[in-house]
């Protein structure tokens, strides 16, 4: 009980920093443990899970946006996602989430990224994609979609790839992640 309470307090104030501080990552990076942490102490039949994950997804992009390169980061997107996969019914309700709600960027992301982290590239797409009709100028996505290509095979894909590299960014954002992927790609393959 107490640990519910002093977790929810340190959200708020996680929020409050988040909103206010731009110094560094680590109030992103607390709050998508405290996160992870509550995730733990979920039963897989808690229907509490999909908000938390739409969260903590919204929270890892914020903080992607603001940093894109901090290892801190990286390493709590890296426990978010072995925590999930250890969550047996934790893929059902995101998939009964996306039935309901197609639109949630943060549900399709998520999705996406396990379906695409065990292999099953085709499934992963096939979210992408439905998130796409609606969406189709959505660099994040356009960007995952590339990925799952490089994954699956990056020489065979490569015109695929260069596609959603170049709907990844705009030449005005700073994507510089982005901007350079799409540039080695265009170099290696394009440029032959």
């Amino acid at each position: 009980q107490d640990k519910i309470k002093y977790r929810g307090f340190g959200l708020r104030l996680l929020n409050e920093n988040i909103r206010t501080s731009h110094k560094n990552s680590m109030p992103y990076v607390t709050k998508g443990y405290l996160l992870l942490d509550e995730i733990k102490d979920l039963s897989d039949s808690d229907e509490h899970l999909v908000e938390i994950i739409k969260d903590f997804e919204s929270n890892l992009s914020s903080g992607y946006k603001k940093y894109p390169y901090d290892e801190a980061l990286l390493a709590l997107e890296h426990d978010f996602s072995k925590q999930i996969d250890s969550l047996p019914k934790a893929i059902t309700k995101l998939s009964d989430a996306l039935r309901k709600k197609s639109d949630n960027i943060f549900l399709v992301k998520r999705y996406a990224k396990y379906y695409i982290q065990n292999g099953n590239y085709s499934l992963a797409r096939q979210t992408m994609n439905n998130f796409l009709r609606n969406h189709i100028n959505n660099k994040e996505i356009n960007f995952l979609m590339a990925e799952s290509y490089i994954h699956e095979d990056e020489k065979k894909n490569f015109n695929l790839i260069i596609k959603y590299l170049k709907n990844s960014y705009s030449s005005n954002d700073n994507s510089y992640y982005e901007k350079f992927t799409h540039a080695c790609f265009d170099y290696v393959y394009v440029g032959e």
